[in-house]
């Protein structure tokens, strides 16, 4: 009778930390800015519900590069209105990120660019500037996170 209690105790605790691992959001880029404040792309798994699957090695991704780079883009333009540029870096601008883990489904992609903001013809340097795009066309943007 001991063994089975403590064997279940051992489960219960493998279920828990299973659990809080995997609990359906995930941060898939963040950094620290200059005053302390964490930021990150946050997605949650429902996210993903009504989005297509792309399997690489079968099809090509349901939304092209270019047309994700124009919505990333266009909702940066918006986002850092007050800046007087905005542009998606050329230098490594892109990031396919998935599957995630622990999703219920392994094909989980989005793009992620890095954006520049220049004002006054000077580029402002400074962490969290990106934009997820989902293979849908719809945006995540970075947020405040706990770390």
């Amino acid at each position: 009778m001991k063994l089975n209690v403590k064997f279940f105790i051992f489960l219960l605790i493998i279920i828990s930390g299973a659990a809080f691992g995997c609990g359906g959001e995930y941060i898939v880029r963040s950094a620290v800015k200059a005053d302390g404040t964490s930021v990150g792309i946050v997605v949650h798994e429902s996210d993903f519900d009504n989005i297509p699957i792309w399997v690489p090695r079968v099809n090509d991704p349901p939304l092209s590069l270019s047309a994700a780079r124009e919505i990333a883009l266009a909702w940066a333009q918006t986002e850092y209105y007050r800046y007087d540029r905005v542009e998606i870096s050329q230098e490594s601008s892109l990031s396919l990120v998935g599957p995630l883990e622990c999703t219920s489904s392994r094909d989980n992609w989005l793009y992620i660019f890095d954006v520049r903001l220049v004002i006054d013809g000077n580029l402002v340097t400074g962490a969290g500037n990106w934009v997820a795009v989902f293979m849908d066309g719809t945006i995540a943007g970075p947020t405040e996170i706990e770390m």
